[in-house]
């Protein structure tokens, strides 16, 4: 993603006032964007990397002005989508066994085959 296709997603007088209107702040969090996000995951999709991208930026803007509270708030949703990207959110796998209340009786037969 290029800084102009990142400035048209926003108002210009946020981003102007989130960069101080220095583009070269944006440049800088969009390689550290892509570094972060290709280190959890490869993404070949460039619509959802750009999704991706643009939280941490934004990310990562609130944060730097001390703005912790919506910082935090795009974080989480960040990790969020990453972990439904990675597919972590999903079903436990079938190696993962639950025992529901009252399917099995654990005697000290069953506790001896453990």
């Amino acid at each position: 993603m290029t800084v102009a296709q990142l400035k048209a997603k926003f108002p210009e007088d946020l981003i102007n006032s989130l960069t101080e209107s220095d583009d070269s702040i944006l440049t800088v969090l969009l390689a550290e964007a892509e570094t972060f996000i290709n280190s959890i995951i490869a993404i070949t999709d460039t619509t959802l990397k750009e999704i991706h991208e643009t939280s941490y930026v934004i990310y990562r803007l609130y944060e730097r002005h001390g703005f912790q509270e919506q910082a935090q708030a795009y974080y989480d949703r960040l990790m969020s989508a990453l972990k439904k990207t990675t597919g972590t959110d999903a079903a436990a796998p079938s190696s993962q066994h639950y025992i529901t209340a009252g399917t099995q009786v654990f005697t000290t037969t069953v506790m001896d085959k453990w």
